[in-house]
This record gives C-alpha cells, structure tokens and sequence, in this order.
C-alpha cells in the first residue's frame, strides 16, 4: 500500500493491474457475456462499467459494438 499526499490509503494498480489478466481470465466467460449481449441488446452501443482490463469490451469491439 502507499500513502497519497491527500493522506488516502491506495493501493499500487500497476502492480496488481501486471497480474490481473493472468487471475481472473477466462475466455468461456468472455464468449459467454458476448453471446448474452448479441442476444438481448438491440443495435450496436453498449455502456460496459467495471470493465477490468476490458477483456470483453475488446471481444465486443471485434463483432461490432461501440
């Protein structure tokens, strides 16, 4: 942990964010989520919040989503 200037407690992202991929990866997931959303959202714009590494908002990207 580091301490901001403001006195806030935070933790180092760029660490976590170095091992993130390789613990919460899943590519069934990610095909899953896309197939969800190709089934039940009308048109092509979507708003993805809490996207992580956006390992599904790339996936959703590549069948034409914006």
């Amino acid at each position: 942990m580091e301490i901001c200037q403001d006195g806030k407690v935070s933790m180092i992202y760029n660490i976590l964010a170095h091992y993130y991929d390789g613990l919460v990866k899943d590519e069934d997931a990610t095909k899953a989520w896309v197939n969800f959303t190709k089934k039940y959202i009308k048109g092509n714009e979507v708003m993805e919040l809490a996207c992580g590494s956006g390992e599904i908002t790339l996936a959703l990207a590549r069948e034409g989503f914006h």
